[in-house]
């Protein structure tokens, strides 16, 4: 017991001073004024692909037809659910039926696509998220 109570007392020394866990409260950088997203999904027998974007200046397009806008706030919480999901550091594989997201910003885009099911909490959740995000807050032209 005498030799059990010092080792207790530096185990729970070392984790008070360890630091805290980074978490999703970590601020993120700006939005880029050039970020534009893009989803996109298709394959299978028929090979056809379908795609929502939301360009820099918040027109919506489906299949490259402006149908609808998003407000500034939209496109800032899509910019930190690009951030927070780490999506600049995924990467994938093209499957037989597929879904991808480009991203544009500060000059530079980034591709990702990925067979459908293959990272359902990872990939597959930012793009149900970003897409819900799209469609809750677009406003249909006239």
């Amino acid at each position: 017991m005498r030799t059990i109570l010092p080792l207790v007392c530096l185990c729970l020394m070392t984790f008070a001073c360890a630091p805290a866990a980074v978490g999703n409260d970590v601020p993120t950088p700006p939005m880029p004024t050039d970020f534009a997203i893009e989803l996109a999904g298709g394959g299978g027998f028929t090979g056809e692909w379908h795609s929502t974007r939301v360009t820099a200046k918040g027109d919506v397009l489906e299949d490259n037809k402006r149908v609808a806008t998003v407000p500034q706030s939209t496109r800032e919480e899509l910019w930190k659910l690009l951030m927070r999901s780490g999506y600049f550091d995924m990467s994938g594989e093209p499957g037989n039926m597929s879904s991808s997201i480009t991203v544009t910003a500060n000059g530079d885009t980034k591709h990702v696509v990925q067979e459908l099911g293959a990272d359902p909490d990872g990939f597959g959740k930012l793009g149900s998220d970003c897409a819900n995000l799209i469609r809750q807050t677009r406003r249909p032209i006239n």
